[in-house]
Parts: C-alpha cells; structure tokens; sequence
C-alpha cells in the first residue's frame, strides 16, 4: 500500500528537508519504503510518499525516526485505496508544474466519479500522474500537472467540479521534489498499478511513457515540483 506522511516543521522546512534525506532511505526496511519527498507551496508542510507492506512497520518507523527529529511538531497520515498511475503524453510542454488536488464526493458517487477521472482524455498539458481513493479528509486525491496554476483551476472548476456528486475542492501547488528510492524500483512501483485508459490502448507506445520519474534535480529551480524523464 501507498501512505502520504504530512510533517508539519516546526519552524523551517529545510531542517526537515534535510534530516529527511539523512535518515529515510530504502535501506532502513524492507516493508517500509520512503519513495518521495515534496514541499508544498503555501503550507508549512513537507509531504513524504511511502510505500508500506506492514502497517506495524509503518509505525515502529514513524515513531522511531520522526520522535528523534525535534523540527516536527506534528504529522498527518493519509493512506492511498484503489490508486493507480496513469500514462504521461511525450507531447507535453516542458516545465509543467505539479498540483494535488483533493475532491470531496458525495458517497453515492463516489465510483461514477473515481471511473471518469481515471478513463477520462484530458487536454494537452493537463495531465493526472496518480489519482486514488483516500476516504478520509477528502475522498478522491488527484496528483496532476499543468503549466500553471491558473490552467489547472480553470479545468478543474470547469470539468471535475460540474461532475454529479463533486462537492468541493482544493489546489495545492507542490515545490521542490526528491526521489528517496532508485527510480528503478519507483518505476516498478508505477507499472504494478498502471492503468490504461481504453482510448489510450491504440497509442500508448508511440505517444505516452510509463516509466518517468517524478522528481527533478534539487537545484533544477525552473523543474521545481514538476517531472524528469530519463528515457
């Protein structure tokens, strides 16, 4: 299973940023294993991408490794139900930014909306990485990239919010990304849970990647929050 762990600084994000590159890596278990690292822009938050066979783990982990920072004031769980990853277009523009955008949906439909977001053919440089159930906080998270901000608010509220049963939602804009895994085992990750949309079939090995890596370089400024694919 996927987990998102929401670390709230207490202060400054660096130090967390920091003592999280120091101290999680795939190395400290086999069955908890930290994937990805991002800020978010507008919070105070540092969000940590895991993925997790044992849920025990999870917590002997959390409690061993996050107790010992005294830069984190608190954390947050969220755990990923039903996720899968979707196909990237070749076709896209550089420099796209990524977003998270949760949706709260009423229950009666929730599985009308989780099949449309998943199947749907979405306009060039509006694309979903990841979208998955969370019933929590909010019910439906999509992990999406755009040009901008205001791309991705424009189709949102035109598209997603209109859907029978879509109550609300939010935009998150993510800063800088740093993969925590070898983007061997991240895109082994990606292709167990990959889903093909039926309009896609036809095109997927001409015009759309499967494996990409989420994170770019650290200092690359102008990539920040968005995709590197390395093929």
């Amino acid at each position: 299973m996927f987990i998102v762990l929401k670390v709230f600084p207490k202060g400054d994000q660096d130090k967390v940023w920091d003592y999280v590159l120091k101290n999680f890596d795939e190395s400290w278990s086999e069955t908890v294993v930290p994937i990805q690292m991002t800020q978010h822009i507008g919070d105070n938050i540092v969000g940590i991408l895991f993925y997790v066979e044992n849920i025990d783990d999870m917590v002997n982990f959390l409690t061993y490794r996050i107790g010992e920072c005294e830069d984190i004031i608190d954390t947050e769980t969220m755990m990923f139900m039903k996720p899968v990853f979707l196909p990237l277009s070749k076709e896209r523009s550089e420099r796209l930014r990524r977003f998270s955008i949760p949706l709260q949906v009423h229950p009666k439909y929730y599985d009308d909306v989780y099949e449309t977001l998943i199947d749907f053919k979405y306009p060039k440089d509006i694309y979903p990485i990841y979208i998955t159930y969370i019933l929590g906080d909010c019910d439906i998270l999509i992990s999406m990239v755009g040009k901008n901000i205001e791309s991705i608010h424009d189709f949102v509220s035109q598209t997603i919010s209109p859907m029978d049963g879509v109550d609300s939602y939010k935009i998150t804009e993510f800063g800088q990304s740093q993969r925590l895994v070898s983007k061997e085992k991240w895109c082994t990750m990606q292709r167990a849970i990959l889903h093909i949309p039926p309009w896609a079939v036809g095109e997927l090995k001409d015009k759309y990647l499967y494996d990409y890596d989420l994170s770019p370089p650290k200092d690359d400024f102008a990539l920040l929050g968005a995709m590197v694919d390395e093929l």
